[in-house]
C-alpha cells in the first residue's frame, strides 16, 4: 500500500472573508508610478444639468498583477465578441489613434507604433 502522507493536500480556493461591495462604473482614470497602477472608477452623473463624475472607488495594483489582469480581460473580451459580436465603441468615447511626433526618439517611435497597433487590434481601423 502506498504512503499518501507525503502527498500535498488538495488545493482549494479559500472562501472570501467578507462579501465585497459591488459598484457600477462607466468611467475611469489611471494613475501610475514605477511601483504600481491605480485605477479610479466613477459614474457620470447628469441629473444636475451639468456632467460631473462621482469618483467612488480606487484600486491600486502592482505591475505584475496589471499584466495578469490584462491577459484575463483580453480573454474575456475575445470570448464575448466571439459569442455576441464586436463591441461597438462610439467615436465620441474612442481614444484617438496615437500620433508620432517629429522629434520622436527610437524608443518613442517603437512605443507609439505599439500603441497604434494595439489601437487597431482593439478598435479596428
Amino acid at each position: 500500500m502506498e504512503d499518501d502522507s507525503k502527498s500535498p493536500p488538495p488545493a482549494r480556493v479559500p472562501e472570501p472573508v467578507i462579501e465585497p461591495d459591488q459598484v457600477y462604473a462607466n468611467t475611469s482614470v489611471l494613475e501610475l508610478s514605477v511601483y504600481d497602477l491605480k485605477i479610479l472608477f466613477g459614474q457620470i452623473e447628469q441629473h444636475t444639468g451639468r456632467t460631473v463624475v462621482d469618483w467612488h472607488t480606487a484600486v491600486t495594483m502592482p505591475w505584475m498583477h496589471v499584466k495578469i489582469l490584462l491577459y484575463w480581460l483580453r480573454l474575456q473580451l475575445s470570448w464575448y465578441e466571439a459569442t455576441y459580436g464586436t463591441v461597438k465603441v462610439p467615436d465620441v468615447v474612442r481614444p484617438p489613434v496615437p500620433e508620432m511626433s517629429e522629434d520622436a526618439t527610437i524608443v518613442t517611435k517603437e512605443y507609439v507604433e505599439s500603441m497604434q497597433k494595439l489601437h487597431v487590434e482593439i478598435f479596428g481601423t
